[in-house]
């Protein structure tokens, strides 16, 4: 029987301070586990071969939207001083990819823990974290480092570039609700058009990414508070200020007011935009599943 190890990582749910986070403004993340990637890394003989949603075949012959696996792959065999060759990594996903909800980065985890298993080697939080962000600055040209880190955690998270991940403890009174738009977002262009609309209209833009860190540090004292109504009034604060950034979309504004007029406590994009996926807030399981139905007759691909 040849060897085999696998690893796995989960998905993840950006409530407040996506964009904004990269310009060192706090975000507040959530793991998703009922959504997640495991990779098996099984022994063969020859060139490194990949099979996944996006390519099966040799890993150096994969296409361009695999260069970030093709790169990590390569690191962490120089890191672990061994040959690119003699295995085959087969990713098997429950994540939608380019929906906002850390596919990249939940891939590159589960990626790294396959392989350092593989090869019974020891693998510390700081040595994912960093070969991670050799993946995740393929996929999304700067990115803040909040995928990465919520990925690897298994708690709720208050994030700020600067000063590092703290853990929070939530025990909120009600139901999230993920509404997928069914239509492929993209992170590296989001991030790229609010570095040039920050560049070309810097006092509007940067006082919406000041507003956003302010939200995302109210969401958190709303957290501890346990005060639903007031962290919904956040979101759909969040949303608007995502809107003037331009990384906001009819498919998601619509969902967006969809939950809204569903009832909702709140609603906004969640992740980098441009498509993917819209969150909303709701008191209680049967107003959340009145708001999944909503938003599933006005076009939502899943909740």
């Amino acid at each position: 029987m040849p060897k085999s190890a696998k690893g796995h990582s989960h998905g993840k749910i950006i409530l407040m301070g996506e964009h904004s986070v990269v310009y060192g403004e706090p975000a507040i993340a959530l793991p998703f586990t009922a959504v997640e990637i495991v990779a098996t890394t099984t022994e063969t003989v020859g060139e490194v071969t990949i099979s996944s949603d996006f390519h099966t075949g040799t890993l150096s012959s994969g296409p361009s939207s695999i260069e970030n696996l093709k790169v990590l792959v390569k690191k962490v065999c120089k890191t672990l001083e061994q040959p690119l060759a003699n295995f085959h990594i087969d990713i098997q996903s429950t994540i939608p990819a380019g929906r906002g909800l850390g596919s990249s980065a939940a891939v590159a985890g589960a990626v790294i823990r396959s392989l350092y298993n593989f090869f019974d080697a020891s693998l510390s939080e700081e040595l994912l974290l960093e070969l991670m962000d050799v993946s995740e600055r393929i996929s999304h040209g700067s990115p803040s480092g909040l995928d990465a880190r919520i990925a690897s955690s298994i708690s709720p998270v208050y994030f700020q570039k600067d000063s590092g991940m703290t853990d929070l403890s939530i025990e909120l009174n009600a139901f999230l609700i993920v509404g997928d738009t069914g239509k492929i977002g993209d992170t590296l262009s989001a991030v790229s058009n609010v570095s040039r609309l920050i560049k070309k209209v810097p006092s509007k833009s940067k006082k919406a990414i000041k507003k956003l860190g302010k939200l995302a540090l109210e969401t958190k004292e709303a957290l501890i508070n346990n005060d639903p109504s007031l962290i919904g009034s956040y979101m759909t604060k969040a949303h608007q200020y995502l809107s003037q950034l331009q990384v906001s979309n009819p498919s998601l504004d619509h969902l967006v007011n969809t939950a809204l007029g569903a009832g909702a406590l709140g609603a906004k994009l969640t992740g980098g935009g441009h498509g993917g996926c819209m969150i909303a807030l709701a008191d209680t399981e049967k107003n959340a599943l009145h708001i999944a139905q909503a938003l599933k007759e006005a076009g939502a691909l899943n909740t």
